[in-house]
Protein backbone atom coordinates (compact mmCIF):
# COMPACT_ATOMS: atom_id res chain seq x y z
CA UNK A 1 0.00 0.00 0.00
CA UNK A 2 2.90 2.58 0.67
CA UNK A 3 4.17 2.05 -2.62
CA UNK A 4 1.16 2.91 -4.68
CA UNK A 5 0.64 5.82 -1.74
CA UNK A 6 3.89 7.34 -2.72
CA UNK A 7 3.34 7.41 -6.57
CA UNK A 8 -0.45 8.97 -6.16
CA UNK A 9 0.94 11.71 -3.90
CA UNK A 10 3.91 12.49 -6.29
CA UNK A 11 1.53 12.74 -9.55
CA UNK A 12 -1.08 14.30 -7.60
CA UNK A 13 1.08 17.35 -7.35
CA UNK A 14 1.56 17.14 -11.39
CA UNK A 15 -2.28 17.02 -11.85
CA UNK A 16 -2.37 20.22 -10.37
CA UNK A 17 -0.86 21.36 -13.55
CA UNK A 18 -2.70 19.28 -16.21
CA UNK A 19 -6.62 20.24 -14.65
CA UNK A 20 -8.92 19.51 -17.77
CA UNK A 21 -6.30 17.18 -19.27
CA UNK A 22 -8.03 13.44 -20.20
CA UNK A 23 -5.40 11.16 -18.27
CA UNK A 24 -3.73 8.68 -20.68
CA UNK A 25 -3.05 5.03 -20.44
CA UNK A 26 0.81 3.88 -20.54
CA UNK A 27 2.74 0.93 -21.13
CA UNK A 28 5.71 -0.48 -22.06
CA UNK A 29 5.55 -1.69 -25.42
CA UNK A 30 8.46 -3.38 -27.51
CA UNK A 31 10.34 -2.34 -30.66
CA UNK A 32 13.65 -3.28 -31.75
CA UNK A 33 16.68 -2.02 -29.36
CA UNK A 34 13.95 -1.13 -27.07
CA UNK A 35 12.59 -4.78 -26.12
CA UNK A 36 11.87 -4.04 -22.66
CA UNK A 37 9.04 -5.30 -20.83
CA UNK A 38 9.99 -4.93 -17.41
CA UNK A 39 11.94 -3.41 -14.73
CA UNK A 40 15.78 -3.68 -14.15
CA UNK A 41 16.64 -4.04 -10.91
CA UNK A 42 19.83 -3.06 -9.29
CA UNK A 43 21.36 -4.14 -5.69
CA UNK A 44 24.46 -2.03 -5.03
CA UNK A 45 26.95 -2.84 -2.11
CA UNK A 46 27.37 -0.64 1.04
CA UNK A 47 30.82 1.03 1.69
CA UNK A 48 31.91 -1.76 4.32
CA UNK A 49 34.36 0.90 6.22
CA UNK A 50 33.69 2.30 9.57
CA UNK A 51 32.88 5.91 9.58
CA UNK A 52 34.24 8.38 12.37
CA UNK A 53 31.40 10.50 13.60
CA UNK A 54 33.38 12.68 16.44
CA UNK A 55 31.28 14.43 18.86
CA UNK A 56 32.17 17.72 17.38
CA UNK A 57 31.29 17.40 13.93
CA UNK A 58 28.65 19.86 12.97
CA UNK A 59 24.69 18.67 12.94
CA UNK A 60 23.99 18.46 9.49
CA UNK A 61 27.32 17.42 8.10
CA UNK A 62 27.67 15.01 5.89
CA UNK A 63 29.57 11.39 7.27
CA UNK A 64 29.12 9.65 3.43
CA UNK A 65 27.87 9.84 0.36
CA UNK A 66 27.86 6.64 -2.00
CA UNK A 67 27.85 7.42 -5.95
CA UNK A 68 25.16 5.01 -7.66
CA UNK A 69 25.15 4.81 -11.88
CA UNK A 70 23.14 2.35 -13.25
CA UNK A 71 23.88 2.26 -16.96
CA UNK A 72 24.83 -0.17 -19.91
CA UNK A 73 21.15 -1.80 -19.42
CA UNK A 74 20.50 -4.71 -21.47
CA UNK A 75 17.94 -3.11 -23.63
CA UNK A 76 16.04 0.58 -23.76
CA UNK A 77 12.78 1.07 -22.86
CA UNK A 78 9.75 2.07 -25.09
CA UNK A 79 6.44 3.57 -23.78
CA UNK A 80 3.77 4.55 -25.44
CA UNK A 81 0.10 6.29 -24.18
CA UNK A 82 -3.21 6.22 -25.89
CA UNK A 83 -2.74 10.19 -26.43
CA UNK A 84 -0.39 12.74 -26.19
CA UNK A 85 0.76 14.85 -23.11
CA UNK A 86 3.90 15.45 -20.95
CA UNK A 87 6.50 12.79 -20.17
CA UNK A 88 8.21 12.59 -17.69
CA UNK A 89 11.07 10.68 -15.62
CA UNK A 90 10.71 10.19 -11.94
CA UNK A 91 12.96 9.26 -9.12
CA UNK A 92 10.33 7.61 -6.84
CA UNK A 93 10.89 5.84 -3.05
CA UNK A 94 9.77 2.04 -2.95
CA UNK A 95 8.92 1.81 0.39
CA UNK A 96 8.69 4.77 2.81
CA UNK A 97 12.04 5.44 4.37
CA UNK A 98 10.35 6.35 7.78
CA UNK A 99 10.20 9.00 10.05
CA UNK A 100 11.67 12.53 9.33
CA UNK A 101 14.22 13.91 11.17
CA UNK A 102 12.71 16.89 13.54
CA UNK A 103 14.13 20.41 11.47
CA UNK A 104 14.86 18.69 8.24
CA UNK A 105 12.67 18.08 5.06
CA UNK A 106 14.54 15.55 3.35
CA UNK A 107 16.30 13.15 5.91
CA UNK A 108 14.66 9.97 7.07
CA UNK A 109 15.94 8.58 10.89
CA UNK A 110 17.99 5.49 10.50
CA UNK A 111 18.80 2.87 13.02
CA UNK A 112 21.30 4.92 15.03
CA UNK A 113 20.15 7.77 16.65
CA UNK A 114 21.37 11.20 15.50
CA UNK A 115 22.32 9.97 11.65
CA UNK A 116 19.91 9.92 8.66
CA UNK A 117 19.92 9.29 5.44
CA UNK A 118 18.51 10.85 2.22
CA UNK A 119 18.77 9.95 -1.59
CA UNK A 120 19.56 12.50 -3.93
CA UNK A 121 19.16 12.51 -7.66
CA UNK A 122 22.36 13.86 -10.07
CA UNK A 123 20.72 16.63 -11.68
CA UNK A 124 21.62 20.69 -11.15
CA UNK A 125 21.62 21.52 -7.23
CA UNK A 126 20.70 17.36 -6.36
CA UNK A 127 17.56 17.79 -5.30
CA UNK A 128 16.59 14.79 -2.78
CA UNK A 129 13.82 12.42 -3.69
CA UNK A 130 10.98 12.25 -4.96
CA UNK A 131 12.15 14.37 -7.69
CA UNK A 132 10.32 14.45 -11.41
CA UNK A 133 12.26 15.89 -14.61
CA UNK A 134 9.99 16.35 -18.39
CA UNK A 135 11.59 15.00 -20.79
CA UNK A 136 9.20 16.05 -23.48
CA UNK A 137 5.54 16.22 -24.90
CA UNK A 138 3.95 13.18 -26.84
CA UNK A 139 2.49 9.92 -27.00
CA UNK A 140 5.81 7.78 -27.56
CA UNK A 141 9.03 7.88 -24.94
CA UNK A 142 12.08 6.33 -25.82
CA UNK A 143 14.78 5.49 -23.33
CA UNK A 144 17.84 3.97 -24.17
CA UNK A 145 19.83 0.99 -23.24
CA UNK A 146 22.44 3.55 -22.81
CA UNK A 147 20.87 5.69 -20.05
CA UNK A 148 22.54 6.60 -17.21
CA UNK A 149 20.30 6.47 -13.78
CA UNK A 150 22.44 8.71 -11.54
CA UNK A 151 21.64 9.07 -7.91
CA UNK A 152 23.09 9.66 -4.62
CA UNK A 153 22.81 7.63 -0.95
CA UNK A 154 23.60 10.16 1.77
CA UNK A 155 24.21 9.79 5.60
CA UNK A 156 24.06 12.84 7.54
CA UNK A 157 24.63 13.57 11.34
CA UNK A 158 21.15 14.71 12.56
CA UNK A 159 21.79 15.49 16.60
CA UNK A 160 24.52 16.51 18.68
CA UNK A 161 24.76 13.46 20.32
CA UNK A 162 25.18 10.19 17.64
CA UNK A 163 24.76 6.60 18.51
CA UNK A 164 27.67 4.38 17.07
CA UNK A 165 26.61 1.29 15.67
CA UNK A 166 25.29 -0.75 12.23
CA UNK A 167 22.74 0.48 10.24
CA UNK A 168 21.49 -2.85 7.99
CA UNK A 169 20.48 -2.27 4.63
CA UNK A 170 17.36 -4.25 4.95
CA UNK A 171 16.32 -1.20 6.78
CA UNK A 172 17.18 1.73 4.13
CA UNK A 173 14.58 2.65 1.08
CA UNK A 174 14.52 0.91 -2.10
CA UNK A 175 14.01 3.51 -5.12
CA UNK A 176 12.09 3.36 -8.32
CA UNK A 177 12.40 5.10 -11.53
CA UNK A 178 9.61 5.47 -13.71
CA UNK A 179 8.47 7.39 -16.49
CA UNK A 180 4.92 8.15 -18.82
CA UNK A 181 2.62 10.49 -18.17
CA UNK A 182 1.23 11.62 -14.92
CA UNK A 183 -1.29 9.09 -13.47
CA UNK A 184 -0.09 6.02 -15.66
CA UNK A 185 3.61 5.55 -14.84
CA UNK A 186 5.81 2.86 -15.77
CA UNK A 187 8.35 1.53 -13.75
CA UNK A 188 11.42 0.88 -15.73
CA UNK A 189 14.10 0.15 -12.87
CA UNK A 190 14.48 -0.37 -8.71
CA UNK A 191 17.57 0.20 -6.78
CA UNK A 192 17.89 -1.44 -3.71
CA UNK A 193 21.56 -1.64 -1.06
CA UNK A 194 22.96 -4.38 0.50
CA UNK A 195 25.82 -4.60 3.40
CA UNK A 196 25.81 -2.85 6.57
CA UNK A 197 27.18 0.47 7.11
CA UNK A 198 28.58 0.84 10.30
CA UNK A 199 29.57 4.23 12.82
CA UNK A 200 32.14 5.11 15.34
CA UNK A 201 31.68 8.03 17.59
CA UNK A 202 35.39 8.20 18.72
CA UNK A 203 36.87 10.90 21.51
CA UNK A 204 40.07 11.06 23.68
CA UNK A 205 40.67 11.57 27.24
CA UNK A 206 42.67 14.64 28.67
CA UNK A 207 46.06 13.40 30.35
CA UNK A 208 45.82 14.52 34.07
CA UNK A 209 49.07 16.20 34.00
CA UNK A 210 47.59 17.83 30.93
CA UNK A 211 44.19 18.67 32.24
CA UNK A 212 46.11 20.91 35.05
CA UNK A 213 49.25 21.82 33.59
CA UNK A 214 52.09 24.06 35.28
CA UNK A 215 54.73 24.90 33.21
CA UNK A 216 58.10 26.09 34.46
CA UNK A 217 58.82 29.14 32.94
CA UNK A 218 62.30 29.56 34.27
CA UNK A 219 64.81 33.07 36.19
CA UNK A 220 66.20 34.72 32.97
CA UNK A 221 68.42 37.76 33.26
CA UNK A 222 66.87 41.14 31.26
CA UNK A 223 69.94 40.59 28.78
CA UNK A 224 68.37 37.77 27.63
CA UNK A 225 65.78 40.38 26.09
CA UNK A 226 67.99 42.27 23.10
CA UNK A 227 65.19 43.84 21.70
CA UNK A 228 60.88 43.43 20.76
CA UNK A 229 60.69 40.18 19.93
CA UNK A 230 63.17 38.72 21.52
CA UNK A 231 62.81 35.98 24.42
CA UNK A 232 63.95 33.19 26.35
CA UNK A 233 64.44 29.44 25.17
CA UNK A 234 61.32 27.64 24.75
CA UNK A 235 59.39 25.64 27.37
CA UNK A 236 57.54 22.54 26.47
CA UNK A 237 53.51 22.97 27.38
CA UNK A 238 52.55 20.28 24.90
CA UNK A 239 49.09 18.63 25.86
CA UNK A 240 48.60 14.61 25.66
CA UNK A 241 45.42 13.23 24.90
CA UNK A 242 45.38 9.69 25.91
CA UNK A 243 42.51 6.25 25.84
CA UNK A 244 41.94 7.66 22.17
CA UNK A 245 39.38 5.33 20.13
CA UNK A 246 39.93 4.80 16.25
CA UNK A 247 39.31 7.87 14.10
CA UNK A 248 38.64 6.31 10.61
CA UNK A 249 37.54 8.85 8.78
CA UNK A 250 34.12 10.68 6.96
CA UNK A 251 33.62 12.09 4.24
CA UNK A 252 32.28 15.39 4.49
CA UNK A 253 31.82 16.54 0.85
CA UNK A 254 32.13 14.77 -2.33
CA UNK A 255 32.00 10.61 -2.77
CA UNK A 256 32.76 7.90 -0.47
CA UNK A 257 32.38 5.50 -2.65
CA UNK A 258 31.05 4.88 -6.20
CA UNK A 259 28.51 1.84 -6.97
CA UNK A 260 28.45 1.11 -11.33
CA UNK A 261 25.88 -1.70 -12.11
CA UNK A 262 26.37 -2.80 -8.44
CA UNK A 263 29.86 -2.69 -8.04
CA UNK A 264 31.10 -0.37 -5.58
CA UNK A 265 34.79 0.90 -5.33
CA UNK A 266 36.11 3.15 -2.31
CA UNK A 267 37.44 6.32 -2.55
CA UNK A 268 39.95 7.68 0.53
CA UNK A 269 38.40 9.27 3.27
CA UNK A 270 39.16 12.32 4.66
CA UNK A 271 40.95 12.46 8.02
CA UNK A 272 38.99 13.34 11.44
CA UNK A 273 40.72 16.73 13.00
CA UNK A 274 41.55 17.91 16.73
CA UNK A 275 41.04 21.70 17.21
CA UNK A 276 42.72 23.04 20.02
CA UNK A 277 41.55 26.47 21.21
CA UNK A 278 43.33 28.89 23.30
CA UNK A 279 42.12 31.42 25.78
CA UNK A 280 44.65 33.31 27.83
CA UNK A 281 42.60 34.49 30.56
CA UNK A 282 44.44 37.67 31.49
CA UNK A 283 43.75 38.74 27.45
CA UNK A 284 46.20 39.03 24.55
CA UNK A 285 49.07 41.46 23.89
CA UNK A 286 49.27 40.64 20.27
CA UNK A 287 47.22 37.18 19.11
CA UNK A 288 48.60 36.97 15.65
CA UNK A 289 51.62 36.51 17.21
CA UNK A 290 50.71 34.43 19.70
CA UNK A 291 51.32 36.76 22.81
CA UNK A 292 49.52 36.50 25.83
CA UNK A 293 49.65 38.98 28.90
CA UNK A 294 50.99 38.18 32.26
CA UNK A 295 48.99 38.28 35.49
CA UNK A 296 48.19 41.97 37.15
CA UNK A 297 49.82 41.62 40.06
CA UNK A 298 52.19 43.55 42.80
CA UNK A 299 56.19 43.39 41.72
CA UNK A 300 55.18 42.02 38.13
CA UNK A 301 57.61 42.23 35.33
CA UNK A 302 56.83 44.81 32.53
CA UNK A 303 57.89 45.04 29.03
CA UNK A 304 57.14 41.40 28.61
CA UNK A 305 54.39 38.84 27.79
CA UNK A 306 54.11 34.94 26.93
CA UNK A 307 54.71 34.11 23.44
CA UNK A 308 53.27 30.15 22.70
CA UNK A 309 54.19 28.12 19.32
CA UNK A 310 53.86 24.98 17.91
CA UNK A 311 57.41 24.20 17.69
CA UNK A 312 60.63 25.56 19.62
CA UNK A 313 60.63 28.68 17.47
CA UNK A 314 58.79 31.43 16.24
CA UNK A 315 58.23 29.20 12.56
CA UNK A 316 55.29 27.61 14.66
CA UNK A 317 53.66 31.20 16.14
CA UNK A 318 50.07 30.51 16.98
CA UNK A 319 47.38 33.19 15.96
CA UNK A 320 45.57 33.21 19.26
CA UNK A 321 42.28 34.42 17.16
CA UNK A 322 41.92 31.00 15.31
CA UNK A 323 41.64 27.38 16.50
CA UNK A 324 44.83 25.91 16.13
CA UNK A 325 43.88 22.38 13.46
CA UNK A 326 45.82 19.29 12.83
CA UNK A 327 44.66 16.10 10.97
CA UNK A 328 43.84 12.74 13.21
CA UNK A 329 45.90 9.60 11.57
CA UNK A 330 43.68 6.53 11.16
CA UNK A 331 45.73 4.29 12.94
CA UNK A 332 45.80 1.91 16.32
CA UNK A 333 47.64 4.71 18.85
CA UNK A 334 45.73 5.74 21.52
CA UNK A 335 47.57 8.79 22.15
CA UNK A 336 47.91 12.00 20.12
CA UNK A 337 50.26 15.30 21.19
CA UNK A 338 48.86 18.63 20.75
CA UNK A 339 52.48 20.08 20.35
CA UNK A 340 52.44 23.65 22.27
CA UNK A 341 55.55 25.60 23.49
CA UNK A 342 56.08 28.77 25.31
CA UNK A 343 58.65 31.70 26.16
CA UNK A 344 58.55 35.01 27.71
CA UNK A 345 59.25 37.76 24.62
CA UNK A 346 59.94 41.28 25.10
CA UNK A 347 57.15 43.65 23.87
CA UNK A 348 58.57 46.84 24.58
CA UNK A 349 61.44 49.01 24.08
CA UNK A 350 62.60 47.80 28.15
CA UNK A 351 62.22 45.25 30.15
CA UNK A 352 61.87 45.52 33.88
CA UNK A 353 62.49 42.77 36.39
CA UNK A 354 59.61 41.40 38.50
CA UNK A 355 57.09 37.94 38.22
CA UNK A 356 55.86 36.58 34.84
CA UNK A 357 52.98 34.38 35.75
CA UNK A 358 50.23 33.59 33.28
CA UNK A 359 47.54 31.87 33.02
CA UNK A 360 45.92 29.63 29.71
CA UNK A 361 42.61 27.65 29.36
CA UNK A 362 42.24 25.61 26.57
CA UNK A 363 39.18 23.64 24.87
CA UNK A 364 39.95 20.61 22.55
CA UNK A 365 37.11 19.97 20.10
CA UNK A 366 37.11 16.70 17.62
CA UNK A 367 35.30 16.58 13.70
Amino acid sequence: MYRIRIVLNAVGLLLLSLTGEAVATCALEPVPDYMATGPVSVVAPLDSRIFSVPPDLPVGAQISKMYINMSNNPTGWHIKCTSGNTLYLMYLYDTLPGTLVPGFSDVYKTDLDGIGVRYLTNYASEPSFPFWHIEGVGMEQYIPASMQFKMGLQFIKTANVTQAGIITATKLPSIRIAAGQSGQLVYIAKLSVSGNFEVNTPTCNIAPLSANMSVQMGEHNKKVFKGVGTGSPWKNASIQLISCQRFYGNMPTGDSSTSINGVTTTNPLTLNSVSLTLTPRNGMVDATKGIMKIDEETGKATGVGIQLSTTESTTGIINLNEKLTTSIPNSASTTLTLPLYARYVQTESSVNAGTANGRLEYTVTYQ
